[in-house]
């Protein structure tokens, strides 16, 4: 049983953004198709690395140079769910902290907190030359389906326990924070066992609706 919430971790793709996966998005802007390196992935056949290598340079081999403003850019038209600063604001105003553990790119991270609202964010790191120019490597910083890992590490650097935190996911990649969670929340799921594994399903696009459950558990 979940006691007093003091920390939130938030997936971010498809839960604070509309959109479901920032790297689809940007395979889906320049037209290119990552299913193989995502089945090789799933089925064990290469590590999530080498996944992130292999979709990365798909882009080059589609569109040669490719720079980190470029993809910035793009990630920038990504629609936020409604309310996402005012709902961490009001988080922070409670007492609780917010921390984004994110398998998506980490330049829509820094977006997504340009006003400093979260506490930490992890996401997975594009690398790039001197000349800001995209190489096809990347740092892993987020494996999806180990999310707990990182989560673990948080609440030892927060004294917060288990079941002092709450996670909000929408995939069953985030089971894996449900594992290191007293309170699940699947928020928009997209698939029935992300919801058989919460504790609440929240369908919205106001994250407010979000916020309101945590507090009134909290």
């Amino acid at each position: 049983m979940a006691g007093k919430i003091r920390l939130v971790l938030w997936d971010m793709d498809g839960v604070l953004t509309e959109h479901p996966s920032s790297w689809k998005y940007i395979h889906e802007r320049i037209g290119v198709d990552n299913s193989i390196n995502r089945d090789s992935w799933l089925d064990g056949r290469i590590t999530y690395r080498e996944f992130m290598q292999k979709d990365i340079q798909l882009w080059l081999d589609k569109v040669g140079q490719f720079t980190k403003n470029q993809v910035t850019e793009m990630l920038s038209h990504i629609r936020e769910r409604f309310n996402v600063s005012p709902a961490i604001e009001e988080l922070k105003r409670n007492g609780i902290k917010s921390v984004i553990v994110s398998g998506g790119i980490s330049w829509l991270a820094d977006i997504l907190n340009s006003g400093l609202i979260f506490d930490m964010v992890y996401a997975n790191e594009i690398l790039a030359d001197a000349n800001g120019n995209i190489i096809p490597d990347g740092i892993p910083h987020v494996i999806p389906d180990r999310k707990d890992i990182i989560i673990r590490g948080v609440q030892e650097s927060l004294g917060i326990s288990l079941e002092e935190s709450a996670s909000v996911g929408d995939s069953p990649f985030d089971i894996s924070m449900f594992r290191q969670s007293g309170t699940r929340i699947a928020f928009n799921p997209r698939e029935s066992s992300i919801s058989e594994a919460a504790d609440y399903v929240i369908t919205s696009n106001d994250l407010y609706s979000v916020v309101e459950r945590i507090l009134a558990l909290a």
